[in-house]
């Protein structure tokens, strides 16, 4: 084993649990599975095979290859986003096998994906190797062969194991994580690949699996670069397996980092197109903006922005206009932000959501609305989908900028708001709102504006989620905000209403 001095390439198999609470940086390559109706667009098929399938996924230099190919399919029964995932199967004497290749990476790179097995395990259980070349995994050449192998070990509910080499290709052992895997419950797996010295590390489930910061666990073949992962499976009868949200990144997962768009021209936005299909590359978001309903416009203007040069301008003057943005899923505790401008007398309302799949819209864990009356509420739910419209006894003034913060608390279902730095009390609850629905994690921003009647125009700028400071986290749990940016006037007397 290696001495870890120099830069790493670090590859990330997330394996599992409703994926990252934390913030990912630029996206090498992502798949989450998704047919056409999904945030990526691909040409997957409930019920079909993978194998040849993948096309329009950003990142991969090819399609799924398959060995037995009606063991790999995509299914839409058991999933963690979008609507499908992959299915394994070996009801057989067969070793099913699947490799897909991604951007030739040797800085830093990370590979998320999400596994569930459905009952026990036969033989070596579920392998997931990662190298240059993984369908040669036992060659012994360097550049040819898997560098790292990760396990779903065998059993019913088995251990999660990790091999350790002597880089000679042939040879390898297994080493326990202490972790293990649970039939029909997701297992994360992270791995911090180091290719100039031929070692990694592994966290379960964000638990940390290194055998010593100076001996950790060596590469079953020398390799100068990662391009590629296999998936091989055992025969195990009726056991099926599932991954999803598989994406190569270039940062850690495990570590925070902002996500944020100001609607910059860096983002592909250009001053009075759609946003619509634009984001990306901006770091920290899974995909571009998606017109849901687009019964009016949403575009990036110059006119209006709280600073830089672009807003996102959204005007709804006939019929309902939606717009959705998905981000790295969230888990614990995060902050979202932005800023909003109503430049005139709104005739409906205007929603913004956030949660998981916020479309449809009782799907939002959180929501924060604005009123034809000037009012601004917040979503005060049950968890079941049915909500409270509570007025924050603040309004919103034509013309003016305003900004909204959101302390989210996944594991307490709980949320607190800021409007320009006063909080919104919940008279129901000195804790915050609770979740519209239950969730495990959070992962997209919606705005909804309501038919307006009128040429009345909603600005949007400076978007972004962040995790605090444990210090900050201290604070808000607290209930104290850390900020008054304005004094607001207090409205009583609105009777709570909703839509």
């Amino acid at each position: 084993m290696k001495n870890c001095s120099k830069l790493a390439v670090v590859v990330v198999i997330v394996a599992g649990c409703f994926c990252s609470a934390d913030i990912e940086a630029a996206i090498v390559a992502q798949t989450g599975f998704n047919a056409t109706t999904g945030i990526n667009p691909s040409d997957y098929t409930d019920g079909a095979t993978l194998d040849g399938k993948g096309a329009g996924e950003p990142g991969w230099t090819g399609n799924w290859t398959t060995a037995y190919p009606a063991d790999y399919t995509a299914s839409s029964a058991t999933l963690v986003e979008g609507d499908l995932s992959m299915k394994i199967t070996s009801p057989g004497t067969s070793t099913p096998t699947a490799v897909r290749e991604f951007t030739d990476s040797t800085g830093v790179v990370y590979v998320d994906a999400l596994y569930r097995a459905t009952g026990a395990l036969s033989g070596d259980g579920l392998i997931m190797y990662t190298g240059p070349n993984s369908a040669g995994h036992g060659n012994q050449n360097q550049n040819q062969g898997a560098a790292t192998m990760v396990n779903l070990g065998p059993g019913t509910g088995g251990q999660m194991r990790v091999s350790d080499h002597t880089t000679g290709g042939s040879y390898y052992q297994w080493v326990n994580t202490g972790r293990t895997w649970t039939p029909n419950q997701w297992v994360r797996v992270t791995q911090e690949i180091h290719t100039q010295d031929d070692w990694y590390r592994v966290w379960v489930d964000r638990n940390l699996f290194d055998p010593s910061a100076t001996d950790p666990l060596n590469f079953r073949s020398p390799s100068t670069f990662v391009d590629d992962f296999e998936f091989f499976l055992r025969p195990c009868g009726s056991t099926a397996l599932h991954v999803d949200q598989l994406r190569v990144l270039t940062h850690n997962p495990l570590e925070s980092m902002p996500v944020e768009t100001g609607f910059e021209p860096s983002g592909g936005y250009v001053d009075g197109q759609t946003v619509a299909g634009k984001g990306l590359p901006e770091d920290g978001w899974t995909g571009n903006w998606v017109e849901l309903t687009g019964g009016g416009s949403a575009i990036a203007q110059s006119a209006v922005a709280r600073d830089g040069q672009l807003a996102l301008k959204l005007q709804a003057p006939s019929s309902t206009e939606q717009i959705l943005r998905e981000y790295v899923d969230q888990e614990g505790a995060f902050t979202l932000e932005y800023d909003i401008m109503i430049d005139g007398p709104m005739g409906a309302n205007l929603y913004t959501y956030s949660g998981p799949q916020s479309e449809p819209s009782n799907q939002a864990a959180t929501m924060v609305s604005f009123y034809s009356d000037q009012s601004i509420r917040v979503g005060d739910g049950n968890g079941s989908g049915i909500r409270v419209d509570r007025d924050t006894g603040l309004d919103w003034v034509a013309g003016q900028w305003l900004h909204v913060r959101q302390q989210i608390q996944i594991p307490d279902q709980l949320f607190n708001v800021w409007i320009d730095g006063v909080k919104c009390v919940n008279p129901t609850n000195p804790l915050g709102y609770s979740f519209r629905r239950t969730t495990s994690f959070i992962d997209d921003i919606k705005f909804l504006m309501s038919s307006q009647g009128s040429d009345v125009a909603i600005y949007v700028d400076n978007i972004s989620v962040s995790i605090p400071e444990p210090a900050t986290l201290m604070l808000l749990s607290m209930g104290l905000p850390l900020v008054l940016l304005r004094s607001w006037r207090r409205i009583g007397g609105r009777a709570a209403s909703g839509r």
